[in-house]
């Protein structure tokens, strides 16, 4: 059991987050009265990680290219050869969002530079081809005009 430093009832263990950053691992607030505080400030929390994006894309990507291992020439160079879009899209970063950097997840090596929707797809579609590619039918078959 653990109490909630805001509504202060004791609740069991699993009603909290985890949070690696506190002694005993989870966040301080229970999960309603987090989710509480986010619906109710929404707007506010998005602005300010908005801002704090634009205001240090360097570190985003330094991030990133640590993560990835790219060197921010490596980086650059993808970017260059990618004519500066997403690889899949070919759709330009937007000022609020940087180019994912992309990868194989069983390999690790880098695949290309894509927006955070691209990268999302084939995530969701576990990065698999044939999922991919009958993703990529499916549509084919609805985009059809008598369909």
């Amino acid at each position: 059991m653990k109490r909630c430093s805001h509504c202060e009832q004791e609740k069991p263990l699993e009603g909290f987050s985890r949070n690696k950053s506190t002694p005993d691992g989870l966040s301080a607030q229970c999960k309603e009265c987090a989710r509480q505080y986010y619906r109710a400030n929404r707007t506010q929390i998005r602005q300010v990680r908005l801002t704090w994006q634009r205001n240090n894309r360097d570190v985003i990507r330094h991030h990133r290219e640590k993560k990835r291992l790219l060197s921010p020439e490596q980086f650059v160079a993808a970017l260059e050869k990618q004519g500066g879009v997403c690889a899949i899209c070919r759709k330009p970063p937007t000022q609020d969002r940087l180019l994912c950097i992309d990868h194989n997840h069983q390999t690790g090596r880098v695949r290309g530079l894509l927006c955070g929707s691209c990268n999302r797809a084939i995530g969701l579609l576990g990065d698999d081809l044939v999922q991919v590619l009958a993703a990529a039918e499916y549509l084919r078959q609805y985009s059809a005009p008598n369909n």
